[in-house]
C-alpha cells in the first residue's frame, strides 16, 4: 500500500511537471509583459492566477511523494493536518536531511517561489487593471 500511494503521487507529479514547465515559459515570455499593459493586465492576471494553482499542485504532489517516501503515514498525516501545506516543509526536511538530495529540495523551493510569485504578480496586475 505504501509503495502504491508514493507511486501515485510521483505519477501525478511526473504528469504535471512538463505542463508546469511549459506554462512557466508562457508566463515569463507572454503573460508577464502583458501584465504591465493596462488593457491586457486583467486577462494576464487571471491567467497568472490559474498558472499559480498549477505550480502549487505540482509542488504539492512532489512534496507529498517525498514526505510519504521518507516519513510514511505519520509524516503525511502531520503534513496534511497543517492545512495541507505542511507536506512542503516536511519534504524539504526529508530531502535536505534524510535523503541528502539538496538539488531536489531547491527545485521544490523554486516551485514555491513560482507559485507565490505568479499569485502576487497576478494580484498586482488585477489591481492595475481596475477590475478588483
Amino acid at each position: 500500500m505504501r509503495d502504491t500511494i508514493a507511486q501515485m503521487a510521483f505519477s501525478a507529479y511526473l504528469f504535471l511537471m512538463p505542463v508546469a514547465i511549459t506554462v512557466f515559459a508562457i508566463c515569463v515570455l507572454v503573460l508577464l509583459p502583458l501584465a504591465f499593459v493596462r488593457r491586457t493586465s486583467g486577462g494576464a492576471a487571471i491567467a497568472l492566477f490559474i498558472a499559480s494553482y498549477l505550480f502549487g499542485a505540482t509542488m504539492w504532489f512532489a512534496s507529498a511523494a517525498f514526505t510519504f517516501s521518507y516519513f510514511g503515514w505519520v509524516g503525511l498525516i502531520l503534513g496534511l493536518v497543517f492545512f495541507g501545506f505542511g507536506v512542503f516543509p516536511m519534504a524539504l526536511w526529508a530531502l535536505f536531511v534524510g535523503f541528502g538530495q539538496a538539488a531536489l529540495a531547491w527545485m521544490l523551493i523554486g516551485m514555491f517561489i513560482a507559485t507565490i510569485g505568479t499569485r502576487l504578480i497576478g494580484a498586482a496586475a488585477l489591481a492595475r487593471s481596475g477590475r478588483s
